[in-house]
């Protein structure tokens, strides 16, 4: 016997896993499946993606990556770029510690010859920005580290090294955009 889940009873269990509640504990609290939940997370994210910003709105972007795992603890980046002044999320991928990655990246950034890209000595980062104004050090991404903090509390083990976050690449991209939607 399927039952309908009330729209209330919906948008609690999606508020509940945005505060960084697991999907089990979610389960738990809200009374509705964990395989319901992320099946909400995922319809919320279809079709849908980050606003472009305007170059000419913007004139430093901060990029930092966070580390997290997937599968059978698969190491993965979930590499992002913020807009210093209005702490707007410009672009987002994820991937290995690879080149490819970041260019991944890059490519959803804005380009002008006065915005200054800030990140840490992370190789690749200095391979795409080298054409660029760019700084690298921790001085220059607070802006990025705060909101990285934040991801990782807001979504459930992405933080922790040490768990596996989902068995699906799929799951923790929606989770990640549905995120940058609701929270940023």
């Amino acid at each position: 016997d399927h039952r309908r889940v009330e729209p209330v009873q919906r948008e609690s269990a999606l508020a509940h896993y945005l505060e960084g509640v697991g999907l089990r504990a979610t389960e738990r609290l809200v009374g509705v499946s964990h395989n319901s939940v992320m099946n909400w997370v995922l319809e919320e994210v279809e079709g849908k993606a980050l606003a472009a910003a305007q170059p000419e709105e913007v004139e430093w972007v901060e990029a930092d990556e966070l580390w997290t795992y997937v599968g059978k603890k698969n190491g993965l980046l979930a590499l992002v770029g913020i807009d210093r002044a209005t702490k707007k999320v410009c672009g987002w991928t994820l991937g290995d510690r690879g080149t490819q990655t970041a260019r991944r990246l890059d490519a959803q950034l804005p380009h002008a010859p006065h915005i200054t890209f800030c990140t840490d000595f992370w190789h690749p980062y200095g391979l795409i920005f080298a054409q660029h104004r760019h700084l690298q050090g921790k001085a220059h991404t607070f802006t990025i580290e705060s909101h990285n903090n934040r991801l990782r509390v807001y979504l459930a083990r992405l933080r922790r090294r040490t768990h596996c976050y989902t068995k699906k690449l799929a799951n923790l991209a929606a989770s990640i955009l549905l995120y940058l939607l609701r929270k940023t």
